[in-house]
């Protein structure tokens, strides 16, 4: 599994997006995406939201964090070369890192 970690602040909350990748049988990839506190925390901030946004910018998943929530997560299926991004937003702040396959 290959696994990128991009701290982020957000409103003064650290946390880490990451994202692994698993290769499938019918040679298409499994992408685990997460988010996580860092530092002191042990809890994400609620309402702060993970959005898969495809090659145009339109958004294919959208995940909000709780109250009690250590993590939220998201996957999805991809194939080789295809282009996405993945946003992190807490109130007025947003975060966007963009990936290749």
């Amino acid at each position: 599994m290959t696994a990128k970690d991009v701290g982020v602040y957000l409103m003064g909350h650290r946390v880490a997006l990451a994202i692994g990748v698993l290769p499938k049988p019918d040679h298409s990839l499994l992408m685990l995406t997460r988010v996580y506190p860092l530092g002191e925390h042990t809890h994400l901030p609620p309402g702060l939201t993970l959005t898969g946004l495809d090659d145009t910018g339109a958004p294919f998943f959208e995940v909000a964090s709780r109250q009690q929530d250590n993590y939220i997560q998201f996957k999805f299926v991809a194939d080789d070369g295809d282009r996405f991004s993945l946003q992190l937003t807490l109130d007025q702040a947003t975060f966007v890192e963009s990936f290749v396959v």
